[in-house]
Parts: C-alpha cells; sequence; structure tokens
C-alpha cells in the first residue's frame, strides 16, 4: 500500500534530518574526535561567554546621569527607555533598555546610578 506524503510532513525529499546527537562537533574543540567530554566543554562554553557583562550604566557615567535626573524627574524606566531612543537616534551608546535601569534600581551593590 502506498502512502501519500502528506501523511509525513516532516520528511523532506531528501529523507530525514539527523537527530540532534548525531551532528558532528568541530574535531578541534573540546577533546578532539573521539575524546569528546560534555561537562568539560560546558566549563570551557562558560569561560568564553564572558559573564557577567558590566553594567551599561556603570560604564558610562553621562549616560548614568540622564538617567538619574529623569528619575528623579519621577520619569519611568519605560519613559526614560523611550525618550533615550527618540533623542538620540545616531548615538547607541546613549540608548538603555528599561529593563537595565531596573536592574540598576533594585542591585544597588554596582553603583550604576548616582544623581
Amino acid at each position: 500500500m502506498r502512502r501519500s506524503l502528506a501523511a509525513w510532513p516532516a520528511v523532506s525529499p531528501c529523507g530525514p534530518s539527523p537527530p540532534v546527537w548525531d551532528v558532528p562537533r568541530p574535531p578541534s574543540r573540546n577533546g578532539g574526535r573521539g575524546r569528546y567530554r560534555g561537562v568539560q566543554a560546558h566549563r570551557v562554553a562558560q569561560r568564553r561567554a564572558r559573564r557577567p557583562k558590566p553594567c551599561k550604566l556603570a560604564v558610562c557615567p553621562a549616560l548614568a546621569t540622564l538617567v538619574g535626573h529623569k528619575l528623579v524627574a519621577r520619569w519611568s524606566p519605560e519613559q526614560i527607555a523611550g525618550w533615550l531612543a527618540r533623542t538620540y537616534v545616531d548615538d547607541p551608546g546613549m540608548r538603555v533598555s528599561h529593563e537595565t535601569i531596573y536592574r540598576t534600581l533594585f542591585v544597588q551593590s554596582r553603583g550604576g546610578l548616582a544623581p
């Protein structure tokens, strides 16, 4: 009995895709071919990620001062982020997300905002 292709939507005309565990890894990283170590690879990947990144408000004092003045004027972080995006269209260094402002407010140990 012959089945139609509609019964097999996940199969491409070239055949099924290989499972995730069959995808070959680069041989030069994490031990090479035949010696792959998952735990070691995870640790190395964490080191490569270089986290945590410094807060943008802690790195750029001009931006932190501007955000601090807007907060003193009782602007919300959403209003500040929107205003910065409209005012500094050509300068991505002077833009910050509202999540970053909230994070800086609630994590005072960074010292990101000093109005």
